[in-house]
């Protein structure tokens, strides 16, 4: 592993344990809390897809504040999940963990 993928890497595994907001390349937007981390894989549990929401401007502002119901399309956590392309992965605040958690989910 080179010195830049080492400093990812160390600075990353301090957000294992923590919820965030994961934006994926072309994956999307999730909620969950952050397990595994190597430098190219993320590993998230207890994990909903944001497919589509309201009530905030980017993923900053989701982590920051949540989001707004109306409008939201969030879908059931799965357990876990592997991505391959994390390109943000933003701790959130008490006040969005407890907006996210409490997101209705949306179904087809």
């Amino acid at each position: 592993m080179d010195q830049k993928n080492m400093v990812c890497t160390s600075v990353m595994h301090g957000l294992i344990g923590k919820k965030c907001v994961i934006r994926g390349d072309r994956s999307g937007v999730y909620f969950g809390e952050i397990v595994e981390y190597d430098g190219r894989f993320c590993k998230i549990v207890k994990c909903r897809r944001i497919w589509s929401w309201s009530g905030a401007a980017s993923c900053f502002q989701i982590a920051n504040d949540g989001l707004r119901y109306n409008g939201t399309k969030m879908t059931v956590a799965v357990d876990e999940i592997w991505i391959t392309d994390a390109r943000e992965i933003i701790p959130v605040t008490e006040k969005a963990e407890k907006c996210l958690e409490g997101c209705p989910v949306w179904s087809a």
